[in-house]
């Protein structure tokens, strides 16, 4: 718990730290998660609330708590996910990675390695001692 909302999942890999919010969202019997960059659609309707901006918060959050905390800069990439849906993403480059869950492993590791051994036992003491601390 951050404030008035939630980081629903924390990923610290090598490959990165990535700020994670699910939507469960009931799907129709034919639907599809389409995002283009900027926004989400579900079967050609935009939702309440906007989940792209949502997760662009947490992520920031997260990167300004983590800069206070351990005294360094990482970077944290915001990713939704959409569990049980069928997820296009109509541009490829963007800052939010918007996936169905079972795409989530492939994609982290695409990703470059970021961080050594250390970085990663700073990053998961600052947040276990951070959530102790509000939980």
């Amino acid at each position: 718990m951050a404030g008035d909302f939630n980081v629903d999942h924390v990923i610290i890999a090598p490959n990165g730290i990535f700020a994670v919010e699910t939507k469960t969202w009931r799907k129709p019997a034919k639907g599809e998660v389409v995002f283009d960059g900027e926004k989400v659609t579900l079967t050609g309707q935009q939702p309440n609330p906007e989940p792209i901006q949502q997760v662009r918060a947490n992520s920031k959050w997260l990167h300004d708590e983590l800069r206070a905390g351990t005294g360094r800069v990482y970077r944290v990439t915001p990713v939704v996910v959409f569990p049980g849906w069928y997820v296009t993403n109509t541009k490829e480059t963007t800052d939010v990675w918007v996936l169905n869950p079972k795409q989530l492993p492939w994609k982290i590791a695409q990703e470059s390695r970021v961080l050594g051994q250390k970085d990663m036992q700073s990053i998961v003491y600052f947040l276990s001692r951070y959530i102790r601390n509000v939980g």
